[in-house]
């Protein structure tokens, strides 16, 4: 059982971590990173785009036959294109989970006081590389049954959404606030 001094010292521990100064350019490092290796797959994202095939990653709330009847149009060929795309999906969130974090925590330190809950969204592009995890799984596991269903077809979407919305909301909030930083520091200057 949890004791309230434990609770104390965990929160204490993340308003640590949340508080320790940031340098902008190791979160750059990590969405560079993360662009560079979007890059290198592009291969075959772009086989699966030239066919028309959408790809679940990016699908908002697919619906599960939307999801089965793609799988059933991309036959073999291209279910084996897209399951080798997901085992290599299985990095990105390695690189941009960690690179938005830190550059989220980087522009909530510049905006709100030590030991805010505030910079507690900071955590928002790590739960996405999470859910990012579980989405490639779930689609690995669709293309190892195809053509079974599963209640995976459902979950799909919610978890892509869902995902979808911890990556971008975080990446506008990163972009918006540089952008007022360095507007701020061109105004004293």
């Amino acid at each position: 059982m949890i004791v309230q001094s434990e609770i104390k010292e965990r929160k204490f521990f993340v308003s640590r971590l949340l508080d320790r100064p940031v340098p902008l350019w190791l979160g750059n490092a990590g969405v560079f990173l993360g662009f560079a290796f979007f890059i290198s797959v592009y291969g075959p994202l772009s086989w699966l785009l030239q066919h028309g095939y959408p790809l679940f990653d990016l699908t908002i709330a697919a619906s599960p036959d939307c999801i089965h009847t793609t799988l059933t149009a991309m036959g073999s060929e291209g279910r084996s294109v897209y399951y080798h795309l997901e085992m290599i999906d299985m990095l990105a969130p390695v690189f941009y989970g960690p690179g938005i974090f830190l550059s989220l925590l980087y522009v909530l330190q510049a905006w709100t006081k030590p030991g805010s809950s505030v910079r507690l969204l900071a955590f928002a592009p790590l739960v996405a590389g999470i859910l990012d995890w579980m989405e490639n799984i779930s689609i690995l596991r669709l293309l190892a049954i195809y053509p079974e269903r599963n209640l995976l077809e459902l979950l799909l979407g919610f978890i892509t959404t869902t995902k979808l919305v911890l990556v971008f909301g975080p990446t506008l909030v990163v972009f918006i606030g540089l952008v007022i930083l360095w507007w701020r520091r061109r105004q004293k200057l």
